[in-house]
């Protein structure tokens, strides 16, 4: 009776979990797990962030401070520490918390979105249990 109710309501916040995030798409804002530790205390390995992603025709600038969502061959997430415009062309400098050395200098096209929000451990259902969320 009691693994009932507690399988009960785990399906249902896994199901509030998907309609939200699948609102959320709805708006530009996409789901992320973070792989590693670079950006502790504040993001942790296995967060589950949430992202507002660019639209190339309507690219906000960042400011510093902000934390970015880059794209790389694994693409990561860092804050923004430094800024400037190079031939009409704005860089960024971003640099993860807990790491001592910057990324050094990122264009702005390689930036995909700037962090929103977090939910702490549900990456690690993505990333080691590889389970994949088509929205």
């Amino acid at each position: 009776m009691i693994k009932k109710i507690v399988l009960n309501i785990l399906t249902a916040i896994l199901l509030l979990f998907l309609s939200i995030t699948l609102i959320l798409t709805l708006f530009n804002i996409n789901i992320a797990a973070v792989s590693s530790n670079s950006m502790h205390p504040n993001i942790k390995k296995y967060d589950l962030v949430y992202i507002k992603t660019f639209d190339y025709s309507n690219r906000p600038l960042l400011e510093e401070g902000d934390i970015a969502f880059i794209n790389a061959e694994t693409p990561f997430i860092h804050r923004v520490i430094n800024i400037r415009n190079v031939n009409n062309q704005v860089e960024y400098e971003t640099k993860g918390d807990f790491n001592n050395a910057s990324d050094g200098w990122i264009l702005e096209s390689r930036i995909l979105g700037k962090y929103l929000f977090k939910i702490p451990f549900i990456g690690f259902f993505i990333i080691e249990l590889e389970i994949t969320f088509i929205l």
